[in-house]
């Protein structure tokens, strides 16, 4: 006999059922709320959705400001608004499916007295900068992370508890490919672009992807902007930056480490997913910045490095890498003006210098293939942007 689902497998897929309601489709999220443990009842659920009679997305199309969909409450917004027994909150629990919350959401369940929230999928809290962490700490809310590969051995935990005597799906064979490996299903239904913007800081990547994802979303695309290192470990900065340098060769292979595993959890959990539901992914740096920096800037084996970014990106390339191209004083005086700061490790003018010539040497090998675009980046914004335009559309269709 099967076993039978947990009450945390369980509040997985109920979350994951409110998000099929979704009615904007920039993100199928979802939020339910129980109450504290042992009772555990539920007490409320919803899903990312407009205002009762007021036009939805699926209807009337998005609502874009500064890059967001404004039409739609959030998931945490509803499933306050639809919660009947307010005052069972207090110390319950909330499962989001999707992302963490936003911050102005995260400060509505602080209110209500949360005292966990899970969430599953993806680790997003740009609209609250760096303070949701520290909002939720301050709250003593415990947050608990549940990975997409969690939910999904729940849902085949379900399917194979319905499928035996007393089941539902007990005279139902379930194709195994329903359940097969999670990476090979998405190859099969990959149908975005991954297009990966390259280059030494201060050359303008994020700028320019700013720029693009503007420009894609007004020509009616769905865009997923993200960017490496800190796509899929949260606290990568600080683990990064905790290192000492006490041997190039051990500095080198730590970094490594770290930056795979980062780049593995950022692909399963956010890349993947978004090329399979028909998104352009515009991403701030990939494999070819560990190959530039580990590879040509620290000494490390470039096959070693390749292979790794093969296994962490489960084989999926760039459809299309733009580098920007930018002289190396002119980078870090760049930075020195945006921002005053001492100058890190990887920023440093000797290995800064090794890491463009490594990129230079990456560009050439690809120059007969077609997914490099070399720009030079020190023109004005306006002729940068033109140039990229034209690379996208010339090579993806876009």
């Amino acid at each position: 006999m099967s076993e039978r689902l947990t009450k945390a497998e369980f509040r997985m897929l109920e979350t994951w059922a409110y998000s099929t309601r979704g009615t904007c489709d920039r993100l199928h999220t979802a939020t339910t709320l129980w109450s504290a443990e042992p009772e555990h009842l539920f007490l409320s659920g919803g899903y990312n959705g407009a205002p009762a009679g007021q036009p939805a997305c699926d209807e009337a199309g998005h609502l874009m400001v500064d890059g967001h969909c404004i039409r739609t409450n959030h998931g945490e917004e509803n499933a306050l608004l639809n919660c009947h027994d307010p005052d069972r909150l207090e110390g319950g629990i909330a499962t989001i499916l999707g992302s963490t919350p936003c911050y102005p959401c995260a400060r509505k369940l602080v209110s209500k007295k949360i005292g966990i929230v899970e969430y599953i999928g993806n680790y997003e809290n740009a609209h609250g900068a760096g303070y949701l962490d520290d909002l939720l700490k301050n709250a003593f809310v415990k947050c608990v992370y549940i990975s997409t590969d969690d939910l999904l051995k729940a849902l085949k935990k379900a399917f194979d508890f319905s499928g035996n005597s007393g089941g539902i799906f007990k005279d139902i064979v379930l194709p195994a490919a329903f359940f097969g490996p999670r990476h090979a299903n998405m190859r099969l239904m990959d149908g975005g672009k991954l297009i990966i913007f390259e280059g030494i800081d201060g050359c303008g990547k994020s700028t320019q992807i700013k720029m693009l994802e503007k420009h894609l979303i007004q020509k009616g695309y769905q865009v997923f902007a993200t960017k490496e290192p800190g796509g899929g470990l949260p606290d990568l900065r600080e683990r990064i930056f905790a290192l000492k340098e006490d041997g190039e060769e051990n500095l080198a292979e730590r970094e490594l480490e770290l930056f795979e595993e980062d780049r593995r959890v950022h692909y399963h959990d956010k890349v993947l997913q978004a090329l399979a539901s028909g998104k352009i992914v515009l991403q701030d740096r990939g494999g070819e910045s560990t190959k530039a920096y580990q590879g040509y800037g620290r000494g490390m084996s470039l096959e070693r490095i390749e292979k790794a970014n093969h296994e962490a990106t489960y084989g999926r390339k760039a459809d299309l890498t733009i580098f920007l191209d930018m002289n190396v004083d002119d980078a870090l005086s760049r930075l020195q003006n945006d921002a005053p700061r001492r100058i890190n490790r990887f920023e440093k003018k000797e290995f800064l210098e090794k890491v463009k010539a490594g990129y230079l040497e990456e560009a050439f090998k690809h120059a007969r293939t077609g997914d490099w675009q070399t720009v030079w980046a020190d023109d004005s914004e306006e002729i940068i942007f033109e140039k990229i335009k034209e690379a996208i559309e010339e090579r993806l269709e876009l």
